[in-house]
């Protein structure tokens, strides 16, 4: 029982690592073939290795005779390797059938924009890179490209505009590349949107349609999570384009941390009839005024009454002659 638990132990948390990897918010369907086979490759590996808790079980001897917790344990080595070898084969088989989509070309396809596989070393062998993944893309996704309300997508523009855009994605992640290892794939496309969206709109509605296909449903869960918190039963009053939102803001925009809010304060300073006036430099913020300037104000707006006021008429005046 001792070597069993810490066998489990061992594939539990190679299997905790992949299912933590699949329920990142922008997880694609080509990064879940990717991390499935490294799984596999680890799994395979225990059918001839012990994994790290397992070993550090049996350091120095054997699943015959072992300590733990400072008690000889006594095992029967034959019968565990049996039974490890057993639920090993029975994992990865059903791994394998539980991810078979995964071999299809169109999902193969995918792992075109994740930049990170592109050859950017490799110059010459750009131009023709990714050509086929594109037709294969759009070929699969050709009736919703083509019947989107407003502006559907000409499925002929898309590889054209393919060939086009490559340039620029390589210059992007370059850049990307001198601060950190790796390309943020969905950071760089969203930068191609802002920057040239008008231009290459057909190619990238068809990059939005792929992104917006999670490899998982705890994107889902998250949603209805956040709905409970947002129209809560002390706010159960709001209406539901209040409630869209809220759950847009929490769930499109970034964390506190990250948040540059430069972009949303221009919008509010820009976005009215009068001008604001910003309590930044080179303004300041507003001075609050003393009671005493407040007082001196009011009597300086208040008439002057030795001006206003007549003189009292005099009794001989106002007496008969």
């Amino acid at each position: 029982m001792v070597l069993w638990l810490h066998f489990i132990f061992d594939v539990t948390a190679v299997m905790q690592r992949y299912s933590t990897a699949l329920q990142k918010q922008h997880c694609l369907l080509s990064e879940v073939g990717e991390h499935l086979a490294a799984t596999l490759a680890v799994l395979e590996n225990y059918k001839t290795n012990f994994g790290p808790s397992l070993s550090k079980l049996l350091k120095g001897s054997s699943p015959e005779t072992f300590t733990f917790c400072d008690v000889n344990i006594e095992g029967n080595a034959d019968h565990f390797e049996t039974d490890r070898q057993v639920a090993l084969v029975s994992l990865i088989g059903h791994l394998n059938d539980r991810f078979r989509d995964l071999e299809k070309p169109v999902v193969k396809s995918l792992s075109i924009l994740d930049v990170n596989t592109w050859p950017l070393n490799d110059k010459p062998a750009l131009p023709s890179f990714g050509n086929d993944d594109i037709t294969v893309l759009c070929g699969h996704f050709e009736v919703p490209l083509t019947k989107l309300p407003g502006q559907p997508v000409i499925v002929e523009s898309v590889l054209s505009d393919w060939e086009s855009i490559k340039p620029l994605v390589v210059l992007v992640a370059e850049r990307q590349l001198k601060h950190s290892q790796s390309v943020n794939s969905l950071c760089l496309w969203q930068e191609m949107w802002r920057k040239c969206g008008s231009d290459y709109r057909n190619f990238l509605t068809l990059v939005d349609l792929v992104f917006s296909l999670q490899a998982h449903s705890a994107e889902v869960e998250r949603g209805f999570s956040l709905y409970k918190l947002v129209h809560s039963d002390i706010r159960n009053g709001l209406v539901p384009k209040t409630v869209t939102d809220l759950m847009r803001i929490r769930l499109h925009t970034p964390e506190v941390k990250v948040f540059d809010p430069k972009s949303a304060y221009e919008l509010w300073r820009a976005d009215v009839v009068r001008g604001r006036r910003a309590s930044v430099s080179p303004y300041g913020p507003r001075k609050r005024k003393t009671v005493s300037e407040l007082v001196s104000a009011m009597e300086a707006e208040l008439p002057d009454s030795d001006s206003d006021s007549e003189e009292p008429v005099s009794g001989s005046e106002s007496g008969e002659d």
